[in-house]
């Protein structure tokens, strides 16, 4: 198991901030965004899984060398294209029906999503393909299921799910961050789903484990795609923890206050026509010169101090603590 150290910060777990109810959108990923679990992760300093950026706009996601998803970002920089290998291998094993029942009904329920967050840790600490390396991460949960009706969910699920092996993402229009499938979904009447359909009916589906790749500006499904195919057929809103990787505190800050100021300025120009195509278009100009000096936005990975202490787990957790930012 990981080490558990540092117990709660500020009061422990808050009920303020979280993600965006009822849609994915972007987590924020800052300190004190969110509630869920901080992780230090004190190796390996390269992941099975990795983004790699190529010439041209592209983008390689990589699992132990295999290609698993190749993007290009376009030229103006409102979106994406990508197109699958089906090469992807779960980042976790493959989890029970009676570990499911264990952890207990109550999806939505925040306590749930915490159980469920603390069993993903420890199975990521021995997992040999996740996109973990030295540095601090996060493991977010999502807020109380609020979306009961079901053609609601669908109509919010339909745009945001990319699960066709070749796709584009345009990132103006597209209402809420994507979520690529690393594989093929399995056909709603196999076995597999079947079997977490009955469980979603019971109440104790577990979450599906998404990982906010910034490049993208989206989510890639690092495991449950079976899951998340068995709660839709059921026309349910899918639970979901989110993984990502924090930005050290000492140069997140600066670059966001780089950005809007440096937008504050293109858009204050009165030589700047602020109707909306044109406002999207300068948004896009200085997203741009921003992306180009990687150093400006890039997090740093050099991970804890190192301690005199020999470290027993390769992952140590405390409670992230939300105030709304």
């Amino acid at each position: 198991m990981a080490q558990r150290g540092g117990g709660c910060c500020d009061g422990g777990v808050s009920h303020d901030g979280g993600m965006p109810r009822g849609v994915l959108g972007s987590p924020g990923w800052r300190e004190g965004f969110g509630y869920g679990l901080s992780l230090w992760v004190h190796g390996p300093r390269q992941p099975a899984l990795r983004v790699e950026v190529c010439a041209g706009r592209r983008l390689l996601v990589r699992q132990s060398g295999a290609p698993v998803l190749l993007a290009e970002v376009s030229p103006g920089w409102g979106g994406f294209r990508y197109a699958r290998a089906d090469t992807f291998r779960s980042a976790l094993p493959p989890l029970r029906a009676s570990e499911a029942r264990r952890l207990g009904d109550g999806s939505g329920a925040r306590p749930w999503h915490m159980r469920w967050a603390h069993r993903f840790v420890s199975l990521l600490e021995r997992s040999t393909r996740s996109p973990l390396h030295r540095g601090r991460w996060a493991l977010r949960v999502e807020p109380e299921d609020v979306v009961t009706d079901a053609a609601r969910a669908d109509a919010q699920w339909e745009p945001l799910l990319m699960s066709a092996p070749v796709g584009g993402v345009d990132w103006l229009r597209q209402g809420g961050s994507p979520v690529i499938a690393l594989r093929r979904l399995s056909p709603p009447e196999s076995a597999r789903v079947k079997s977490w359909r009955r469980q979603a009916r019971d109440g104790v589906l577990p979450p599906v484990l998404l990982w906010w790749v910034s490049s993208i500006c989206g989510y890639v499904i690092l495991d449950g795609h079976d899951r998340l195919q068995a709660a839709l057929a059921e026309r349910m809103w899918p639970a979901y923890l989110t993984l990502g990787m924090l930005p050290a505190a000492d140069r997140a800050e600066p670059a966001i206050d780089h950005v809007i100021s440096r937008y504050q300025r293109v858009m204050s120009d009165p030589r700047v026509d602020t109707a909306a195509a044109a406002a999207g278009r300068s948004a896009s100009q200085v997203l741009k010169a921003c992306l180009e000096r990687p150093s400006t936005m890039s997090s740093s990975r050099a991970g804890p101090v190192p301690s005199r202490i020999p470290v027993r787990s390769m992952i140590t957790v405390t409670y992230l603590s939300p105030r709304r930012v």
